[in-house]
């Protein structure tokens, strides 16, 4: 439709430069000249307006003989099991093989929920060892998620599925949550 809309322009536009050359050239002559001069234009007109609308019907016809192509099924998501001190130990032995291992995985990762933002954006999960540092960042992404988390406790053991969106050996691990089970 919008190639449409962009050919009837560049054709009014091109119509509208017929006319004004035919304006600019066509005062000159005898009155007879610019009558003939102005029936030239109209035919012009008449043309590029008919073409125009053979065009448009064209692509019209084009675009309904398309069929819609056929929406792809998703293939469901494999998440892979862990737990804060798999991921932990990982990211310890390894930084450099643990990112290769872990960045853009699905996980399903059972751990203690330690920490929860008051505004709702992430929660921290851990290993359920309060002096423990080593905690997974999880991000909030939809309602779904929100209310799980808000009718949680802290040291609730939770089970989370979700994408790794970063591995870095100072802050740990990012997950972006699809869902807790």
């Amino acid at each position: 439709m919008k190639k449409i809309i962009d050919l009837i322009k560049k054709l009014a536009l091109a119509l509208v430069a017929l006319v004004l050359i035919g304006a600019i050239f066509g005062r000159g002559g005898k009155e007879s000249s610019s009558s003939s001069s102005s029936e030239s234009e109209a035919a012009v007109e008449q043309q590029a307006q008919e073409e125009t609308e053979e065009e448009a019907a064209s692509e019209a016809e084009s675009e309904a003989e398309e069929p819609e192509p056929e929406p792809e099924e998703e293939e469901p998501i494999e998440y892979v099991d862990v737990t804060v001190d798999e991921l932990t130990a990982a990211l310890d032995s390894n930084p450099l093989k643990a990112k290769q291992t872990y960045q853009d995985a699905h996980i399903r990762l059972t751990g203690v929920l330690n920490n929860i933002d008051s505004s709702g954006n992430y929660f921290n999960v851990n290993n359920g060892d309060q002096y423990s540092f080593d905690s997974v960042y999880c991000s909030i992404l939809d309602d779904a998620t929100l209310d799980k988390v808000a009718s949680s406790s802290i040291g609730d053991t939770l089970v989370v599925c979700g994408t790794v969106t970063d591995v870095g050996e100072v802050l740990g691990y990012y997950v972006d949550v699809d869902y807790i089970e």
